[in-house]
């Protein structure tokens, strides 16, 4: 809304808004909408006090200077970070169509309306949508993030709660030279939330056969499973749905030398290529909730959000899809033959015939009755189809989640 008291700033082109302006002094020239939020999105006390105990920060970029301590910081650790964030939050007050750097429509049932977008820093957009017809009086603004990329200039490590919180409210900070907010940064809802948990795995060859194995076994229910691989092997496992939320398993070095060879940046190459470097032997277990699943665990706005319940989240769905199995071959299955009775070696040998059918891709699927028994029978025995993926192998592998980090051991 525009203060009739002073004249307008002078207008300026798209091209000039396409990097984040100096926000020192708020924008005057607001265009005024309903200060009133649309469903879903909390309406607070805008007086009302940020997270606790969190110092409000910017950003900082990654540069040549900081490489090497970077670099030199070990890159697992067994406590959950924060990779990628998005937020929104209702607002009363838009900037000029000039300022931004694009609008456009959108046409997608009760989400159609009108969308300005700009950039607040490298990479990270804000996006303001206008409703339409009888939501046109309503406003939302949002902005998505890689986190420890703009905190540290790469994601090789995730970033803390605080530490995500003040990168927040830089941005936010930021946005407002283009909107009037309604809500505090502290009461922003969250719509997408990316955990990460690095894990030292002992080779590319371990972490490769531990993901074909464990991409066999069967959750609860069945999300769709998708497998990545170079010409060494597997280096990506995913499961779940991007409309809810999926689990990502995947060798970080493998990804980062993947971003080196698709770039023709000589620089950006290089970087890759040292981050490669400092990222081997990294198991990287990346959890993304979209906001159904956040608003059905109770995570509606970045209040609700505490370290504790970051660890509990991303452990929940590890286990859920049962990554924490351990997997082995024939010397494990030999020694749980030997110590079992006469008398359920000849179950167990049935078993063990399913399971390795089941591995090899063929279809078993016996009467209800049966299949439960087996399926008591292996879980008795702590064996599944994983354990017949690479059934020579005279080891076994498993995810030491607490330690993050997969564990390998002579089964003999």
């Amino acid at each position: 809304m525009t203060d009739r008291g002073q004249s307008n700033p002078p207008r300026q082109s798209c091209a000039a808004v396409t990097r984040a302006p100096d926000v020192s002094q708020p924008r005057r020239d607001f265009v005024e909408v309903a200060d009133t939020a649309g469903p879903d999105v909390a309406v607070v006390d805008p007086q009302s006090q940020p997270y606790p105990g969190v110092t409000r920060g910017t950003s900082r970029s990654w540069n040549a200077s900081n490489i090497d301590d970077h670099l030199s910081c070990p890159a697992t650790s067994s406590l959950v970070g924060i990779d990628t964030i998005r937020v929104r939050g209702a607002v009363s007050g838009v900037a000029p169509r000039d300022v931004w750097g694009s609008a456009h429509d959108i046409h997608r049932g009760w989400r159609a309306g009108t969308a300005y977008t700009v950039y607040l820093h490298d990479d990270v957009h804000l996006k303001v949508q206008f409703g339409q017809g009888e939501a046109a009086h309503l406003a939302t603004a949002s902005f998505e993030f890689c986190v420890p990329r703009v905190a540290n200039g790469d994601n090789l490590h995730p970033v803390d709660l605080p530490t995500a919180l003040s990168q927040v409210e830089a941005m936010y900070q930021r946005a407002r030279r283009y909107v009037n907010w309604s809500v505090p940064s502290s009461h922003l809802d969250v719509m997408r939330l990316d955990l990460a948990l690095n894990c030292l795995s002992p080779s590319p060859t371990i972490t490769s056969t531990w993901i074909e194995a464990i991409s066999r076994l069967r959750g609860p229910y069945h999300p769709k499973v998708e497998r990545y691989s170079n010409v060494d092997g597997y280096t990506s496992l995913r499961r779940g749905s991007p409309k809810r939320w999926f689990l990502t398993a995947y060798d970080k070095a493998e990804e980062l030398l993947s971003k080196a060879n698709s770039t023709n940046d000589p620089i950006r190459r290089q970087t890759f290529l040292d981050l490669s470097i400092a990222a081997t032997g990294v198991l990287r277990l990346e959890l993304q909730l979209r906001r159904p699943v956040l608003v059905d665990r109770g995570i509606r706005t970045l209040t609700d959000l505490t370290p504790s319940i970051l660890q509990q989240f991303h452990r929940r769905y590890v286990e859920q899809m049962q990554f924490h199995r351990e997997v082995g071959g024939m010397t494990k299955v030999k020694s749980i033959a030997d110590t079992v009775d006469a008398t359920e070696r000849l179950p167990l040998a049935t078993l063990i015939g399913s399971l390795w059918l089941e591995a090899q891709g063929v279809s078993v699927e016996p009467d209800p009755r049966t299949k439960l028994k087996y399926r008591r029978m292996a879980e008795q025995y702590d064996l599944s189809v994983a354990d017949f993926v690479n059934f020579a192998t005279t080891q076994t592998i498993r995810l030491d989640y607490d330690n993050a980090r997969l564990i390998v051991r002579d089964a003999t």
